[in-house]
């Protein structure tokens, strides 16, 4: 996957979190996320090389960069989605996280997708709507319980007809 395929899977990944586009950290954190899944080691030195190389493609300042992630980790937090959020680190997270860790978590959440060869699929998936999958799984469970149940009514009407029938030969 090159990088603007990585920012687009980051920019669906914001969205079904809870961030806008229209959040000018947006963009720096889906350029950043890339930026760090090919160099892991650019968390180390968040301020003296992260935040400098996105503020120099956005013609901005790092105290900026840092700035608007900072907001949009914050309204992720506040108003988010976290179970989504829970998905992607595969942990309940207590506090909300640093620019640092949230980029690690998102980065990393990619990374692992890209190892198991499913990143296409769960990219189509977060087009359709996070929300959406989970809608119809949550409507396949409760169809898979109903079936169930219909499985087991009818084990006792068979019964229950097995049972009548040998009472009728019974009274012959």
């Amino acid at each position: 996957m090159n990088d603007i395929e990585y920012e687009k899977f980051v920019g669906k990944v914001l969205r079904n979190l809870g961030a806008e586009r229209s959040y000018r950290g947006f963009d720096y954190i889906t350029y950043g996320t890339a930026l760090v899944v090919k160099d892991g080691r650019k968390l180390y030195y968040i301020t003296k090389s992260l935040y400098p190389e996105i503020a120099i493609k956005y013609r901005t300042t790092w105290r900026c960069v840092e700035r608007d992630i900072r907001t949009i980790v914050d309204t992720i937090w506040k108003n988010g989605d976290k179970e989504f959020l829970k998905m992607i680190s595969g942990e309940e997270i207590k506090e909300k996280p640093n620019n640092s860790r949230f980029l690690e978590l998102v980065a990393a959440y990619v990374v692992r997708l890209e190892k198991y060869g499913v990143l296409r699929e769960m990219e189509n998936c977060l087009g359709q709507g996070y929300r959406d999958f989970l809608d119809l799984k949550e409507k396949i469970e409760e169809l898979e319980k109903e079936n169930e149940q219909l499985k087991m009514m009818d084990q006792w009407l068979k019964k229950q007809i097995e049972d009548l029938a040998e009472k009728l030969q019974n009274s012959d």
